[in-house]
């Protein structure tokens, strides 16, 4: 096969048997073979591979087709490798390729456009554009290689002026192939193009890698980020003190604090929810004459077992991040959510708001 190829390209018999023996190898494992009419969709652990043999241009564009849909649908991250021969993806966990080939067979071509035009919001590449179009425009100085950019601050600075609209219109021209791509998911609704699963890693998907894997961020917080914070607070240490009877205080993880806390001496839920090295304001409470600072750390005692009161678990979960006093608690439990991870990506803004001004507090 090698010799015959020689006969039609330039080369020389070794190389181009080198370069066959993935596909013999493809073959001979019985594995379907990605073709410019087939789509091989395989994937193992958290790697999913999209094996299509359209160019550069139209697999970065599905590439990030398929990165924003599934980082919409799972809340997290998605990271993408891009050749001309395939689109691989580090998924997040319980995801796999049935999801990939739901996405290709269910996105409507004529959205292509308008879903990366929503994915380019957070891309690097769109960062990395903006600065050198702002630059053009005199908006920034010339950018240099070796410099560093507050790109984040870049594009915010930028959003919704003709800099940024520029820096979208170059990535979608000379970046990206929206038609050409939205002309594969039609083929792919009309069976023009077949679509075919690998049960393991292939020959080919396993070949080559052109590029440096790029992180594509969903609108909100990383699904991972808030588990992570889920479980940070649930593991922390809080102090239930009752108010009513001033006798009753446990110590305790958050995570076995009842959903409606209640002194075990007394029955009252006047309870508050103290941090763990808070011994002073339970010393506080129980004085008979108070100082200002005394005063102060009770009345912010008796606004935290107003909010257990009345919120229950939520408002101690609440109280349990860093930098969240009764107040801000309060701010974050009266918002109206749709789901409980809106809930802890309120409470992950808050300790963020704090950590960037802990230094005037302190």
């Amino acid at each position: 096969v090698a010799r015959q190829f020689l006969g039609r390209y330039p080369g020389d018999e070794h190389t181009v048997s080198e370069a066959l023996e993935p596909i013999e190898r493809q073959v001979g494992a019985g594995q379907p073979m990605p073709t410019d009419d087939r789509i091989v969709v395989e994937g193992q652990g958290r790697t999913v591979v999209v094996n299509a043999a359209f160019g550069h241009k139209v697999n970065e564009t599905l590439g990030r087709v398929l990165s924003a849909l599934l980082g919409q649908r799972t809340g997290s991250s998605v990271g993408m490798e891009v050749d001309p021969y395939r689109v691989e993806l580090e998924v997040p966990p319980r995801t796999g390729p049935h999801d990939v080939v739901d996405v290709l067979e269910s996105t409507d071509p004529d959205h292509v456009e308008a879903i990366l035009e929503l994915a380019l919001k957070n891309s690097d590449s769109l960062k990395f554009t903006l600065a050198h179009v702002a630059a053009k425009f005199g908006a920034l100085k010339r950018y240099q290689g070796n410099s560093r950019f507050g790109a984040d601050r870049l594009l915010a600075a930028l959003k919704d002026t003709p800099v940024y609209d520029e820096a979208v219109r170059e990535v979608f021209h000379v970046d990206l192939a929206v038609e050409e791509t939205a002309d594969v998911l039609r083929r792919l609704r009309q069976g023009d193009l077949e679509l075919a699963t690998a049960r393991e890693r292939t020959a080919l998907g396993v070949a080559g890698r052109s590029s440096g894997r790029e992180l594509l961020v969903p609108e909100n917080a990383d699904a991972s980020v808030i588990e992570a914070i889920k479980e940070r607070i649930r593991n922390d240490l809080v102090i239930l003190f009752c108010l009513h009877c001033q006798d009753w205080q446990r110590e305790t993880k958050v995570r076995r604090v009842p959903d409606r806390p209640e002194c075990p001496e007394c029955g009252s839920t006047r309870i508050a929810a103290l941090n763990p090295w808070a011994e002073e304001v339970v010393k506080a409470v129980r004085a008979p004459e108070k100082d200002e600072e005394q005063e102060r750390m009770t009345e912010r005692a008796y606004q935290s077992a107003s909010l257990v009161q009345g919120h229950g678990k939520q408002a101690v979960i609440a109280m349990a991040a860093r930098g969240v006093g009764p107040h801000n608690a309060a701010r974050i439990i009266s918002k109206l959510r749709e789901n409980e991870d809106d809930f802890y990506r309120d409470i992950l803004a808050q300790e963020r708001r704090y950590a960037r001004t802990q230094s005037f507090w302190d």
